[in-house]
């Protein structure tokens, strides 16, 4: 009956809410068995109105770098994005956007289709990525979807499973500690460039020469806790 009940909401989506849900459709199971040389890598990087999209902060930029095995292919996705709602001072003085810069651009929830078209099946991957999926995930919510089933990598948690040290790290030093210079920092193009050179590095130095997508998952989960 339940079954019956959710196919009836489905059927009840409107043709667009469908495509998009079809977007979202990802084998977890299929993306951990495969080789990092041969997986595809989406990093992610998003700057928001303040750091807490719990309470309501919505995202001002989006950023997207495709990586094939652990090499980036040069594709790349970024928009800046209007959040419907002010800047807060502090988030203005890091990557420099208001609300008056912003006006005109799309919302978030109006470029999922791109957002989600640049993503496919891909293994995300973003510095304190549990951020940029609160957000991406709320956009979701509001077009009546689920959370985003793809697997995910955080390139903190990479850092505090090689280091030993807690992952409460900045994505600056993480870079400094991989030998990976800083520009465009607090940008989300910037940042996306950042997290993808990091992520190839600390990816080759904690998973062996064939060593699978879900290895390197299981591997991040041994960084300490704070």
């Amino acid at each position: 009956m339940m079954a019956a009940a959710r196919r009836a909401v489905g059927q009840g989506r409107r043709p667009e809410v469908r495509a998009l849900a079809r977007r979202c459709r990802v084998s977890a199971r299929a993306l951990h068995a495969t080789p990092l040389e041969e997986a595809r890598f989406v990093v992610i990087d998003m700057e928001a109105t303040g750091p807490r999209p719990y309470a309501g902060d919505r995202a001002v930029s989006i950023a997207l770098l495709e990586l094939r095995g652990l090499r980036p292919t040069g594709r790349t996705y970024e928009r800046l994005l209007d959040p419907g709602r002010p800047v807060s001072e502090a988030a203005r003085r890091l990557h420099g956007l208001d609300r008056e810069a912003l006006r005109g651009e799309p919302r978030l929830e109006d470029v999922l289709a791109e957002v989600l078209d640049f993503l496919g099946t891909a293994v995300l991957v973003g510095h304190h990525i549990g951020f940029d999926l609160r957000l991406l995930n709320r956009a979701l919510r509001a077009r009546a979807l689920r959370p985003l089933p793809h697997p995910w990598v955080d390139t903190a948690l990479l850092y505090g499973a090689l280091t030993g040290r807690p992952a409460r790290v900045r994505l600056e030093d993480v870079a400094r500690f991989c030998h990976v210079p800083v520009t465009g920092r607090h940008t989300a193009p910037g940042d996306a460039r950042i997290t993808a050179q990091v992520f190839v590095r600390l990816a080759a130095r904690l998973a062996g020469r064939g060593a699978s997508v879900g290895e390197l998952i299981e591997r991040q989960l041994a960084c300490p806790g704070p």
